[in-house]
């Protein structure tokens, strides 16, 4: 249920995120089907209440208003190489044969290299590499943690060494 409630916060904190947050539902439409129901009653609860708190007039209209207020198409554009290229005029995607061009190209390499991009990319990997060749070790580590009910009487004993080293 909480899943529901973040992803409508997300959501609609930042409309570029709705598709990510549309996905953790189906996501769990397809593993956890029982979680699903309740998850996606409280992303609508939840969301009509956010609108509702944040943005004081009735519902529809902020839906109305954030379509106006997202500044869609060519009329909005303010970097100059991209101005009328948009598919449309109510657009946010651009034109086929802009976006195979060379300057966009060349731009979506200068983004990837220059914007640290490209240093998130590869620790990414290097972490999943890590947890693909560790996961033995780390499988092996979380066997052997004992849980606190069976630990010791005196484990938290703040006459013990460690505490005592402090």
């Amino acid at each position: 249920m909480s899943l529901g409630v973040v992803s409508a916060f997300v959501g609609l904190y930042y409309l570029a995120l709705l598709p990510l947050a549309l996905g953790v539902l189906i996501a769990l439409l397809v593993t956890r089907t029982k979680v699903f129901l309740p998850a996606l009653l409280a992303f609508v609860v939840a969301g009509y209440a956010f609108i509702s708190i944040f943005w004081g007039q009735n519902v529809p209209s902020y839906f109305g208003s954030l379509w106006t207020e997202s500044h869609f198409g060519n009329q909005f554009t303010a970097y100059a190489p991209y101005q009328g290229q948009a598919a449309s005029g109510n657009s946010i995607f651009f034109k086929l044969s802009f976006v195979f061009s060379a300057k966009h190209v060349g731009d979506m390499l200068y983004m990837l290299f220059f914007s640290g991009t490209l240093l998130s990319f590869g620790g990414a990997c290097f972490e999943l590499g890590r947890a693909l060749f560790d996961s033995r070790r780390l499988l092996e580590r979380l066997s052997s943690l004992t849980p606190m009910a069976a630990s010791p009487a005196g484990a938290l004993d703040p006459a013990s060494s460690f505490y005592s080293s402090i």
